[in-house]
């Protein structure tokens, strides 16, 4: 019996990743946020959509304690909405997983108001960004992480690579004079003496990740910076016996094996695992510097 509750709260998960998805489009959560408690019928009027539809919504919300409810109102917690709106992206690719659609062109990208968050962890980066330099975006998908970048930092010089031809057209059709797209994998991207490469959950989908490290060390200034965002995870799989190790083994069946990186390390790697391809790619500093409930960030230095 506690097994088969376990594979009904599986189901019942699963079937919610629509309903986020659904939330998220239509405004559900971005009306309920901030706004205290709302009944079905204020929720639908402040959305435009249709009460019946959004009472079932907000109680299979409340059953997943996505939401609480008070005698017919619910209310989404300031925490609940911060984590849902940083994983909402998120949702919608493992939606389009599901459905069998190619899920890797920016699952970290979806996230990509994070990326803020991290930049700071490397001492006196955000200056050296504000001042105006090279930056090498490696496994940048659609670009969404890049371009936040570039917002921030627009005397920065951004450029974006990705061996996905799909993924580059969709990020030049977004970029302005924001940043520029090319087609290239962590093997060959063109271009030297930049200040700062990053690789945004990606170096663990190559299929020669020394390879690509090594050339991302050749690509860097002297005093250049690399900048590793990476799926948090232990070094051990009894480590990984998390709900967050679940997901990203999960994902890592689903989307990190997929030829041609059958030989990758997977979503978890394992900062010993990275530590030991950054150093055999040549780097001789390697630091933790930042982790949060899903990412360890991590700095590279020649």
């Amino acid at each position: 019996m506690t097994f088969a509750q376990q594979a009904i709260d599986d189901l019942g998960a699963t079937l919610n990743t629509a309903l986020v998805v659904a939330g998220d489009r239509l405004g559900l959560y971005e009306a309920l946020t901030g706004a205290g408690p709302l009944s079905p019928r204020e929720l639908a009027e402040r959305t435009d959509t249709g009460e019946r539809y959004v009472r079932e919504w907000l109680n299979a919300q409340a059953a997943g304690g996505y939401v609480t409810c008070d005698e017919g109102r619910y209310t989404l917690p300031d925490e609940h909405a911060a984590t849902i709106a940083e994983l909402s992206g998120t949702f919608r690719e493992v939606a389009a997983i599901l459905r069998g659609e190619d899920g890797r062109h920016d699952l970290f990208g979806a996230r990509s108001h994070a990326v803020r968050s991290f930049l700071p962890a490397l001492d006196g980066l955000e200056a050296t960004l504000e001042a105006g330099v090279r930056v090498a975006d490696v496994g940048c998908g659609d670009g969404t992480a890049t371009m936040a970048m570039a917002d921030a930092f627009p005397y920065s010089d951004f450029r974006g690579f990705d061996p996905d031809p799909a993924a580059i057209n969709h990020a030049r059709t977004r970029a302005a004079y924001r940043a520029r797209f090319d087609v290239a994998t962590a093997h060959d991207f063109s271009g030297r003496d930049y200040a700062l490469i990053t690789t945004f959950d990606c170096l663990h989908d190559e299929s020669d990740p020394v390879g690509a490290a090594g050339h991302i060390r050749e690509a860097l200034a002297p005093d250049g910076r690399w900048l590793i965002v990476e799926p948090f995870a232990g070094d051990s799989l009894q480590e990984n016996q998390t709900p967050v190790g679940r997901l990203y083994y999960s994902l890592s069946t689903l989307v990190c094996m997929r030829a041609p990186t059958a030989h990758a390390l997977g979503a978890q790697a394992g900062e010993s695992r990275l530590r030991d391809v950054v150093v055999a790619a040549g780097f001789t500093y390697f630091s933790r510097v930042a982790v949060t409930p899903f990412n360890v960030v991590l700095e590279a230095r020649p």
